[in-house]
This record gives C-alpha cells, sequence and structure tokens, in this order.
C-alpha cells in the first residue's frame, strides 16, 4: 500500500496590510506528495472545537518524553484523536502551552502533563484543553464547539 503524503507542515502567517487596515489570517501547507512538494494556502477562521473545562491535573511527570495524557473517556467526548495538538491553559497560575494529546486509561480521570511542560503545570492545578478547527467563512455560523464540564475527579458532569 502507497502512502499518499510523505510529509506534511502546516504553519501561520498572520499578514497585517497597514495602508487598508486588513489582517489576513492564513496556513501554509506544504505536502509532499508522493515525492514531489506542494505548496497551498489554506484560509479561513480558527475556531475553538472543542473544549474540556477545569480538568484537575492529576500528575506532572517531568521524565516522560513529552505530551498530554488524557483519559480516553474525555477525549472521546471532546473529539480529540491521539496525537493532536491540544492548548493548556492553567487556571491556577496563569500558563500557557502547546502539546499533543495521547490516551490514557478509559475512567482513570488521569491529566497528566508530561515532559518539559511539567516545569510549568504542577499536579492538582485546574485546567483548560482547548483544540481547533479551521473552517471556511460559510462554515462558521454554524459551528457549534464541543464544551465537556467535569468535577473534581475529571468526570464528565451535565450542567
Amino acid at each position: 500500500m502507497n502512502k499518499l503524503f510523505d510529509f506534511v507542515l502546516l504553519y501561520q502567517l498572520d499578514v497585517i496590510v497597514s495602508s487598508k487596515n486588513i489582517i489576513c489570517d492564513c496556513r501554509m501547507a506544504i505536502i509532499k506528495l508522493k515525492g514531489k512538494w506542494h505548496y497551498n494556502m489554506v484560509n479561513g477562521r480558527q475556531l475553538l472545537n472543542s473544549k474540556i473545562h477545569r480538568a484537575v491535573v492529576t500528575e506532572a511527570n517531568l521524565n516522560y518524553i513529552g505530551s498530554i495524557s488524557i483519559d480516553e473517556n474525555l477525549m472521546d467526548a471532546a473529539n480529540i484523536v491521539e496525537w493532536e495538538k491540544v492548548q493548556v491553559l492553567d487556571i491556577t497560575n496563569g500558563s500557557r502551552l502547546e502539546t499533543y494529546a495521547i490516551k490514557a486509561s478509559k475512567g482513570s480521570g488521569e491529566i497528566c502533563i508530561n515532559g518539559a511542560a511539567a516545569h510549568m503545570i504542577n499536579s492538582g492545578d485546574l485546567v483548560i484543553l482547548c483544540t481547533y478547527i479551521i473552517l471556511d467563512e460559510e462554515e462558521v455560523g454554524g459551528h457549534v464547539p464541543k464544551i465537556i464540564h467535569v468535577d473534581s475527579n475529571n468526570q464528565i458532569v451535565e450542567l
């Protein structure tokens, strides 16, 4: 079976045209498709896709390679897939960082900050976990992010 993409790189360009006071928020996709590089500008708006609100960090493991381990039940509820980019907002100390999600055991309530991020976020801290999506203008109006609220044991609660 052949791989369709050999390599994908996304980066964001924020361009401000001062004479017209226009801000253009674009993303550049650089894709190696069957050995040949392709460049494509991705236009759209970046919106909140999902949020796990006020989760409690259960562990901060400085010696792990990196990432954030999230209870698989929470990942499923928030539509977060393994290896997806996640923004972590620490309510306790105000720090913010980006990392990627990995699965923790279902029902464990685990939210573990791994690697260097454990210098910034500690066990017991309250955090908000966010993912984002890029949508075309016509898709923006109908978009509703998935918001998951949890209790002090990181179990899903209804509000």
